[in-house]
C-alpha cells in the first residue's frame, strides 16, 4: 500500500468504476479514493486494509479516466472473466479497532493549509536536463500561463494563486474581492466569483454585515475587452447565478479546484479583474469585513 507499488507505477488498472478483473486491487483503491496515492507507506498504526468488491458480468468497454493523482487505462472491448467494484474499504489497526474508509469520487484533494507568505514558483527537471551529468543540475521554471476558453493568457490555477499572500487584513484574498472579480475556468465553462454589496441601510450601532460573495456560472466565454464595455461583476443578464449568498466558508480551495457548499469544481486556469475604482473611505469600510482563508 505506497506510491511505490509496481502495479501502481505501471497503472495496473483498466476502466472507472467498474474494473477489468486483472486490474490491480491497490491501483483500484488509490483510483477511487480510499488511499492517498502521496503517501509513501501506510501509516504505523495500520494492520491490514480490508477491501469488499462485488463482482460482475464482463462490461462492452473499459473507459479511462484521471481520478486522485492516478489516470486508468481503456479497453475497447470485453474480457474474459469478470469485472469487479469496490464496494467498501476499511482500515484495520494494530490494536484490532476497524475505520471506515471513504471513497473520493471527484477527485478532490482535501483541504490543505491556503496561506502562502512567499511567491515562489517550483523548479522541475526536464527530461533534456537528466540527459547528462553536465546538464542534470539545470532546471526550468514550471509553465504557470494557460490560454483560457477565448484564446487570452491566464493564470494556472494553483494554490499559491488564490492563496492568502499575508497577515494583514488588506493582503486576504477576500479583501482583494472587494476591488477586484476573480473568474475561474474547467475545462468547457467559465465562472466568476464576485463579492455582493450589501444594503447601506444599517444602524450606525449595528455590527457590520459579514461577507457576502456570488457564484455564478458565464453563460457567453466573452474576451477581457468586452467583459470591460459590459461591467464587472458581470451583469445577471450574463450569468447563471448557482449561489448568491456565500459566506467566504462555503468556498474550499484544494489544489485541484474548489468546492462550493460542497459541490466540487476542477479548476484549471483563473484571472482576477479590476473593478471600476472605489473611493478610499470606502476601501477601508470594506476591509474591515474582510475574512482570512481557512487552514
Amino acid at each position: 500500500m505506497s506510491n511505490g507499488n509496481r502495479q501502481v507505477r505501471a497503472r495496473q488498472l483498466w476502466g472507472n468504476e467498474v474494473y477489468t478483473q486483472d486490474s490491480d486491487l491497490v491501483a483500484v483503491l488509490m483510483h477511487c479514493g480510499f488511499y492517498n496515492h502521496a503517501l509513501s507507506a501506510p501509516p504505523a498504526s495500520a494492520a491490514h486494509v480490508r477491501a469488499v468488491v462485488q463482482p460482475l458480468p464482463p462490461q462492452p468497454a473499459y473507459h479511462s479516466r484521471a481520478r486522485n493523482s492516478i489516470r486508468s487505462r481503456a479497453w475497447g472491448a470485453a474480457v474474459e472473466g469478470c469485472s469487479y467494484r469496490v464496494e467498501k474499504c476499511a482500515l484495520v489497526s494494530r490494536s484490532g479497532v476497524l475505520t471506515d474508509l471513504e471513497p473520493s469520487p471527484d477527485g478532490a484533494a482535501a483541504v490543505v493549509p491556503t496561506f502562502t507568505p512567499a511567491q515562489y514558483e517550483r523548479a522541475m527537471n526536464t527530461r533534456a536536463a537528466a540527459s547528462s551529468m553536465e546538464r542534470r543540475q539545470r532546471t526550468m521554471q514550471e509553465v504557470t500561463i494557460q490560454y483560457n476558453l477565448c484564446n487570452e493568457p491566464w493564470l494556472k490555477y494553483s494554490m499559491a494563486a488564490v492563496a492568502d499572500r499575508g497577515l494583514k487584513p488588506s493582503q486576504w484574498t477576500s479583501a482583494r474581492l472587494h476591488k477586484e472579480v476573480l473568474f475561474l475556468e474547467t475545462l468547457r465553462e467559465r465562472y466568476e466569483l464576485s463579492r455582493v454589496d450589501t444594503p447601506a441601510a444599517a444602524a450606525p450601532a449595528d455590527p457590520p454585515p459579514g461577507e457576502v460573495f456570488r457564484w455564478a456560472r458565464c453563460r457567453r466565454i466573452l474576451t477581457q475587452a468586452h467583459m470591460r464595455r459590459v461591467g464587472m461583476p458581470l451583469p445577471e443578464a450574463h450569468l447563471d447565478i448557482l449561489e448568491p449568498a456565500l459566506a467566504w466558508e462555503d468556498l474550499q480551495w484544494s489544489p485541484t479546484g474548489v468546492a462550493v457548499k460542497g459541490k466540487s469544481y476542477q479548476i484549471v486556469r483563473l484571472h482576477f479583474s479590476q473593478q471600476p475604482r472605489l473611493n478610499g473611505a470606502t476601501e477601508l469600510a470594506m476591509l474591515d469585513t474582510a475574512t482570512p482563508m481557512e487552514s
